[in-house]
């Protein structure tokens, strides 16, 4: 299996910051690579939420959580990581090239 990008860490390690009910009802969940789920849980300030993307590597992997990033309202929403390591994982792709004569 692939391991997560770094910084990324399997679900199931982030358990202190996200509730084990929440993580309970994620894990089955597939969660492609290219979706847009966040998580956000209370920060330590009342004001404060944090904020982790929540995807899967490949089908059947476990779910992978981005480090908590800070947002408070009235802030910009904080853009996610970027998600250029896939952990080893071959992408299958093709290109068709058409010639118009």
């Amino acid at each position: 299996m692939a391991d997560p990008p770094a910084g990324d860490m399997p679900i199931s390690s982030h358990t202190s910051s996200v509730p084990r009910s929440l993580v309970t009802a994620l894990e089955p969940l597939e969660v492609p690579l290219d979706s847009h789920v966040t998580v956000a849980s209370p920060g330590r300030r009342l004001d404060q939420m944090l904020l982790q993307d929540v995807y899967s590597v490949k089908r059947g992997a476990p779910l992978t959580m981005t480090a908590p990033r800070p947002w408070s309202s009235g802030q910009q929403f904080p853009v996610g990581p970027r998600r250029d390591d896939y952990g080893g994982i071959v992408l299958s792709t093709a290109t068709v090239v058409s010639l118009q004569t």
